[in-house]
């Protein structure tokens, strides 16, 4: 059977469809994978087959997003979601799905839940799509909500009649939030979404301790803000917030940037504290007593999976409910105004209360219960 992939860029984006691409192949089916250009060494380096995207320059992403910094999180998201992810990389996308449609004639599509281009186009030629959901519960419902007027406009444009979201409501859904973090559907006459348990990732064998590996019986705090932070002034000084944060802290820090922030300057590097660009969660979550993140869904499932609480200062898209969702199962702290002396107080709070890491706990429980990967792709089988 040939199963086609569809992924905007980013690690949040693909990731989550990776596992049931990796189970697919394995299990004899043809996989290819339709995303931007830039993703393509990565998902050939994985082993599958690429058909390349446009790729959208970073002035018209920030373009689209300009204008919202002082919106509410409603607000943004009824401007962000039809601008940026239906008009800006859907519409653009478009042909490339079709022409891979044409010429590689899948049996399905499976789509990362904020890719649309292969939404339309799967019901354009007919084929059957589910959806692998890449955020917290209440943004996928926003998504739902918001991208419906777009997506009608661009299905009448190719010859489709509107629908009014019908198409998105009825789609058979997948994901790896617990149901703890809340409800999943993005409607009420919408099925019920298949909770998935991630497989976990096998940490690269290290030649020798790595340099950020606490030693001496010291405690070490992964801070991380993603692989995509970096691109606006706001978010580049919470890496500023967060090294002052820790630096008078009696650990060991370890501090990933990212390629974006990579490229900027971060000012003085605390004595207790390694930078990296990026460091497998994998390998850094054996070793780590508590998680200061943005609360990308990434990084917040991985972490509660590991047991580890966390700290969550989040930016945008569905963190604000991932950190509202992390601090309500006892999982960790939540902090929307965040300065080094609260964040500082947050870290030492989340190292020296045990209850956040049986909250942690709790929840890693609850996602070893959750269905197998081999099981929800004999579920998405069973759909075509």
């Amino acid at each position: 059977m040939r199963i086609l992939f569809s992924s905007m860029p980013g690690s949040g984006h693909l990731n989550p469809i990776l596992p049931y691409a990796t189970a697919l192949q394995a299990q004899g089916h043809d996989v290819c994978i339709c995303s931007p250009k830039s993703i393509g060494a990565r998902i050939s380096k994985a082993g599958f087959l690429h058909v390349p995207g446009p790729d959208i320059p970073m002035e018209d992403i920030v373009a689209a997003y300009a204008g919202t910094e002082d919106l509410t999180e409603d607000e943004k998201a009824k401007v962000i979601i039809p601008r940026a992810f239906v008009n800006l990389h859907s519409r653009r996308a478009l042909p490339s799905v079709q022409d891979a449609i044409k010429t590689w004639k899948p049996h399905l599509i499976i789509r990362d839940s904020c890719e649309y281009a292969s939404l339309i186009a799967a019901d354009a030629a007919g084929i059957p799509h589910v959806r692998i959901a890449v955020l917290h519960g209440d943004m996928e419902r926003k998504f739902s909500l918001h991208s419906a007027d777009a997506l009608d406009a661009i299905r009448q444009r190719i010859g489709l009649a509107a629908d009014h979201g019908a198409s998105v409501c009825a789609e058979h859904a997948f994901t790896a939030f617990p149901k703890s973090f809340g409800q999943a559907r993005v409607a009420e006459n919408a099925p019920e979404p298949v909770r998935v348990r991630m497989p976990n990732d096998a940490p690269p064998k290290q030649v020798g301790p790595a340099k950020w590996a606490p030693t001496h019986g010291e405690e070490l705090i992964y801070v991380t803000f993603g692989t995509q932070s970096g691109t606006t002034d706001r978010e580049r000084q919470m890496y500023r917030t967060a090294l002052d944060a820790v630096a008078d802290l009696p650990v060991r820090v370890l501090l990933t940037t990212g390629a974006n922030m990579a490229m900027h300057p971060l000012g003085p590097i605390p004595q207790n504290v390694c930078v990296e660009e990026f460091v497998p969660q994998a390998e850094v979550f054996p070793y780590a007593k508590a998680v200061v993140t943005h609360g990308g869904s990434g990084t917040v499932l991985g972490t509660l999976a590991a047991a580890i609480p966390m700290v969550v200062t989040p930016m945008f898209s569905d963190q604000p409910n991932n950190a509202r969702a992390v601090e309500a199962v006892g999982a960790g702290l939540a902090l929307f105004d965040t300065d080094v002396p609260s964040l500082r107080q947050a870290i030492n709070h989340a190292l020296s209360n045990d209850s956040f890491g049986r909250g942690a706990a709790k929840v890693a429980a609850e996602m070893a219960d959750m269905q197998g990967m081999d099981t929800a792709i004999q579920t998405i089988l069973a759909l075509i």
